[in-house]
Formats: C-alpha cells, sequence, structure tokens
C-alpha cells in the first residue's frame, strides 16, 4: 500500500479509502495515457489488477437498441424499438445483464404576473394609479427514479436496455402483475432463465457505488456501467474483498 502510495501521490489511508467499497473503485486519474499506462504496469507488478480508461468513450443509451417491447418465442428473444421494429437477440449472444437504477431530475420554471395594490403610486397619482405589475417566479424540481437492465451482447450487435417504466408488459400474459415493479421483477426472472450464461450483475444497486466514482454525476450511471462491464471482460468479476482495482480514467474533462 506505501508503494501504491508513492505511485499514485496518495497517503496510504487516502488509497484505502479509495479502495473500501464494492469493486471496480477509481484509484487514480491522470490526464496523460502514456503516465497512466505506466502507473498501471507499475501497480499491476504490485499485485493490482487493473483497468485504464477514458470516460468519455463510455457508451449510453443512444448507442443501445432501447426496448419498447419484448417476445419470447421458442427459445428466442424478440425485441421492439421506439419505431416499432423488431430485432431478434439470440439469447446465446448474451454474456452480462447488468441491472441498476438512472434517476433524472426535472426542473420547471413558472411565471406569473399579477397586479397588486401599490399605496406609494395612488398617493402619487392622486388615486388614478392603484395597483402595479408584479412578476413572480416559482421554480420545481422533481427526481423520478427508473430501474433498468443493460443486456450486453457478444456478437457485435448493440447492446440493449429496458426500462421498468418503458416497457410493454403485455408479453408476460397471465402472468401480468399490477405493479410495474413486480412486472419488472418477472422479466429479469425470465431474461435470467432464457440466458443462464449470461453472468448477472446488479452492483450497480448497491449503496455507495454510484456516488464513489469521480465523474460528474450525469455520467455515473453510463461510466459505472461500462466499467463493471469491463471488470467481467476482464476476468476480474470476484466476491468483494478480492484484491482488484480500477486507474483512471486515463483522460477525463474537466
Amino acid at each position: 500500500m506505501v508503494q501504491a502510495g508513492r505511485l499514485t501521490g496518495l497517503s496510504a489511508a487516502d488509497l484505502r479509502a479509495r479502495l473500501a467499497g464494492t469493486l471496480p473503485r477509481v484509484l487514480h486519474i491522470e490526464g496523460d495515457p502514456e503516465r497512466a499506462a505506466e502507473t498501471a504496469r507499475a501497480l499491476e507488478e504490485l499485485g493490482f489488477s487493473i483497468i485504464t480508461c477514458d470516460p468519455r468513450a463510455a457508451p449510453g443509451d443512444q448507442d443501445r437498441l432501447q426496448a419498447r417491447g419484448l417476445r419470447f418465442l421458442e427459445g428466442r428473444l424478440l425485441i421492439t424499438d421506439p419505431g416499432g421494429e423488431e430485432e431478434d437477440v439470440p439469447p446465446s449472444s448474451l454474456s452480462l445483464i447488468q441491472r441498476g437504477v438512472r434517476a433524472t431530475t426535472l426542473t420547471e420554471v413558472s411565471k406569473k404576473t399579477e397586479r397588486r395594490l401599490d399605496l406609494t403610486r395612488a398617493v402619487l397619482s392622486g388615486g388614478l394609479m392603484l395597483t402595479k405589475k408584479v412578476e413572480t417566479k416559482a421554480t420545481k424540481t422533481t427526481t423520478s427514479r427508473d430501474g433498468f437492465l443493460l443486456l450486453h451482447r457478444a456478437d457485435g450487435e448493440r447492446d440493449v436496455v429496458i426500462y421498468e417504466r418503458r416497457i410493454d408488459y403485455r408479453f408476460l400474459g397471465k402472468e401480468l402483475q399490477p405493479s410495474s415493479a413486480g412486472n419488472f421483477e418477472r422479466l429479469v426472472a425470465r431474461l435470467r432463465e432464457l440466458a443462464p450464461r449470461a453472468a448477472y450483475d446488479d452492483r450497480l444497486n448497491r449503496p455507495g457505488f454510484l456516488s464513489g466514482l469521480p465523474v460528474p454525476s450525469g455520467a455515473a450511471v453510463d461510466v459505472a456501467l461500462w466499467l463493471v462491464q469491463l471488470f467481467h471482460l476482464r476476468g476480474l468479476a470476484a466476491p468483494p474483498g478480492a484484491n482488484a482495482a480500477v486507474t483512471g480514467p486515463a483522460r477525463r474533462t474537466s
């Protein structure tokens, strides 16, 4: 830990704090890719398992097939996109299923103009002008949370994202429940039954995982999804407490 602290410019206490919690963790931020690679190699020599990445390259929903409907048909998975087109997603192509929650904050500003009694104006105008226009603003902020599944594919095609409140659950038939939460749980179970070889990972829902990433909050979910995917691709998805860490991002926007 002392040697790793020298490499990253951190005290042993700060190093332990950054590594605490659900892996992978961001241990070091370096703006120079070459220096990041050198630091990664040195840390690996000390026994750490390292991933380096540029968070600006993390895929977002614009890069994914966004599901609005789906069908299970004789061992096949058919996904309907927002335009109504249906795409065949072979269950054998699914390598990883990630589960998380995306929070969306909406701020609305409303303006209201009304006339109010103005005694000063009334006196100065001899009673001809009794009121004045007053404009008021009201700000309302609402935050909605929507659970999702991200289906990672190993066949080179687009990954699939399924949101709890944006999917048509009629495919459940007699299993259809009154709440989206219940329907979503059933969907998770059906997908895991359909693709038993796909790894299932819900660490994005674990306390402190997202908040521990030193990236802008608006990008935290997509960066976290990408880190976990890289974690699995490197074969590092081990139980909590295993000796693994993340250096990087190799480049980071200011």
